[in-house]
């Protein structure tokens, strides 16, 4: 890319780094910096949040249905399936996606995205009164992002891991 320095993003898909384009990825300074990058983000999860067993559909289902009974409204439709860049998405026909990565996540994060989720079939958008209504649900739904940040951190951590050995 034409930057000039290294930017990493965490995101459903896992880590993005974007390189300026003298750099390479088999560059130890650049998986160095990764590797920071993971550390720091990962220390942002609660040692509490350990992962579940995987749920199943059906039983994310059910939790999408107490959470739907509870915030008084109704998707039309909801599915999980690959998702590269979002956790979720809501449309305003009522349709609710989540990504499968959300089937191992632990349950205070899963409820954060269902909540989040589900709320935009009252408010589309991320402005100031969504804000307002999750800030209703969930007073702490402000941290539960972050966890969700680090919790994607030690899941790649995790991975690298396992890769070399």
């Amino acid at each position: 890319m034409e930057r000039k320095s290294l930017a990493i993003r965490l995101g459903p898909a896992g880590v993005e780094v974007r390189l300026p384009q003298w750099a390479s990825t088999h560059d130890p300074r650049v998986r160095e910096a990764v590797m920071q990058h993971l550390a720091r983000a990962a220390k942002l999860v609660p040692p509490e949040l350990d992962p579940p067993r995987p749920l199943t559909r059906a039983e994310l289902q059910a939790e999408a249905d107490a959470w739907a009974d509870r915030l008084s409204v109704s998707p039309k439709r909801l599915q999980v399936r690959r998702m590269a860049t979002r956790w979720g998405s809501c449309t305003s026909l009522g349709n609710v996606t989540f990504s499968d990565r959300i089937l191992h996540m632990p349950k205070l994060l899963r409820d954060y995205l269902i909540c989040h989720e589900l709320l935009h079939l009252r408010e589309l958008n991320h402005g100031p009164q969504f804000r307002c209504l999750l800030e209703g649900c969930l007073s702490d739904w402000k941290l539960r992002e972050e966890w969700l940040v680090g919790w994607v951190a030690r899941s790649e951590i995790e991975s690298l891991r396992a890769r070399r050995r």
